[in-house]
Order: structure tokens, then C-alpha cells, then sequence
């Protein structure tokens, strides 16, 4: 039996790929884009916007409006290097719309792998003939590389009046960095990103600071919201340290050489591996 370590979006196109079954942890398949319940719907985690359309999903024509603050401060607010070119989001054209209800998986979370056995959460260990890892290796026990995380507050918001749709800062003095507006069917969705090295910021406080300088009150025009951290938010080039691994054991997705492709490249990249 062949196993893929990760349901995100590169897991699933390989296991699609592959067939083999899919080893995920956390309670539903998306990986950063994983649907977030809101009470009256759910929504994607982190929203899939593209220059292009790609694998099996839905997409929807979206030309947002994008206003950019100080963005030539952006590596420095952020990255300390080179930052990922969707960062900015300036070549919009689609959202997608990922589904991933028609796979099953195995809940559990893999620990460390050992020979063709990878060992999990469960009460036994899973026999492989092939494994791909589309997860974080060090959360398997290998070496892995340096990260930037995202604390993300998803609002569910009554209206939108803003001459924007993206707003990206690289303001130091302001504690978030991407402001995200995304109709969806009814409903008007607003992400809130900031990324961070070392300790995530508090959901107040990021509040506070969109309500002071974009005069947005969240806890007026909110319907719901959530908070939420993507802790692989951007990953640092050239701080991976490789490892050997089993001729049975593949890497594949943004994991697999530590860079921050877009989303059609992700695609492209767990489709090669």
C-alpha cells in the first residue's frame, strides 16, 4: 500500500496521482486552505487566488482591487530575504474553489519513519510500499528548514464599502501585512494575515490595529470570525538541510526542494513528483 503524509492541496494531487491513501492529522483535507466553520457556511482557511486555472477545481473570474502601502518594505517587515511573488497578489484573475469532500483519509498524525513503517498517533503503525511526504519533514522527524508563520483572523462581515479589495502593507508601524476581501455567494469574507518569526500576536491586538488605521471594527461588522495560525506560512530558501532518505520515501510539493510556489505551480510540482 502506498501512503501520502499531508492532505493539503500538493498531498491530495498526489495521492490522486498515485493512488495511494491519504495520512492526515488535523480534522479536515485542505492544508492551509481547509475549510473554517462559520456557523452560517463554511470557508476556504486561506483563500486560493491564481493568475491562472489549474487542477481539478472550480474557479470564478475575480479582478480585485489591490492597494499597496510601503511595499518595498515588505522583505524587511517580513521575509529578511527575498519574499514569494504571491505575496502581493498584483496578478489576480481567479479564485478557486478547492473541494475535497469525495476523499477519505486516515486520520492520524505520522511521528516518525522507520524502514517501510511509518509510525503514527494510532495504536499501530501503517505497513508502506511507497511513501510521499507532503508535510513538514521535521514534523516527521527529519531535518527540516526556517519558516515564517501567519496568524490569520478569518471575518464573516455584513458589508463591504472599501475602494479595495487587497490591501498589502509593508508598514512596520501597522501590525498586519495583507488585508483580503473575497465576495463569496452572499457574503462578504475578510482575511487578516500578519506573518511573524517568533511569537504569534494576539487576535486583540490585530483588531486593534485594523480598526485604527483602515477604520475597521471587526467586532461591529463581523456576522463571525475565527483566528487562526498557519505555522509553514513562507518558507525560507536555502535553509533546508537535506537528509537521506529510503529509496521508498519521497519528498514532494513546496516541502521538497523548502521554496514558496504559487498555487498552480504546487499543482505542477505534486503532479512531477
Amino acid at each position: 500500500m502506498d501512503y501520502v503524509v499531508g492532505g493539503g492541496v500538493s498531498g491530495i494531487t498526489v495521492a490522486d496521482r498515485k493512488g495511494a491513501r491519504v495520512i492526515e492529522e488535523k480534522a479536515e483535507l485542505g492544508g492551509i486552505h481547509a475549510p473554517v466553520d462559520l456557523g452560517v457556511l463554511k470557508v476556504p482557511g486561506e483563500p486560493v487566488l491564481s493568475d491562472s486555472v489549474c487542477g481539478d477545481f472550480n474557479a470564478i473570474d475575480f479582478t480585485p482591487r489591490i492597494a499597496f502601502e510601503k511595499d518595498e518594505y515588505l522583505e524587511e517587515k517580513i521575509c529578511g530575504g527575498s519574499c514569494p511573488k504571491w505575496l502581493t497578489l498584483s496578478n489576480v484573475r481567479y479564485l478557486v474553489l478547492p473541494k475535497f469532500e469525495r476523499h477519505s483519509w486516515i486520520r492520524a498524525r505520522v511521528r516518525r519513519i522507520v524502514g517501510n513503517r511509518a509510525f503514527t498517533s494510532l495504536s499501530k503503525s501503517l505497513e508502506f510500499d511507497r511513501l510521499y511526504v507532503a508535510a513538514p519533514p521535521q514534523e516527521l522527524g527529519l531535518s527540516g528548514g526556517d519558516y515564517v508563520s501567519a496568524a490569520v483572523i478569518i471575518a464573516l462581515v455584513r458589508a463591504w464599502d472599501k475602494d479595495w479589495d487587497i490591501k498589502v502593507s509593508g508598514d512596520t508601524s501597522k501590525l498586519y501585512t495583507r488585508l483580503i476581501h473575497v465576495p463569496f455567494g452572499e457574503h462578504h469574507l475578510l482575511y487578516v494575515e500578519k506573518y511573524y518569526r517568533n511569537y504569534p500576536p494576539s487576535w486583540d491586538r490585530i483588531k486593534s490595529d485594523v480598526k485604527r488605521f483602515e477604520k475597521l471594527d471587526l467586532d461591529l461588522i463581523s456576522i463571525d470570525f475565527r483566528y487562526r495560525i498557519i505555522k509553514y506560512g513562507i518558507l525560507i530558501p536555502g535553509s533546508y538541510e537535506r537528509v537521506d532518505l529510503a529509496d521508498n520515501v519521497r519528498l514532494c510539493g513546496r516541502f521538497a526542494d523548502w521554496t514558496n510556489p504559487g498555487f498552480c505551480e504546487s499543482i505542477r510540482l505534486a503532479q512531477e513528483c
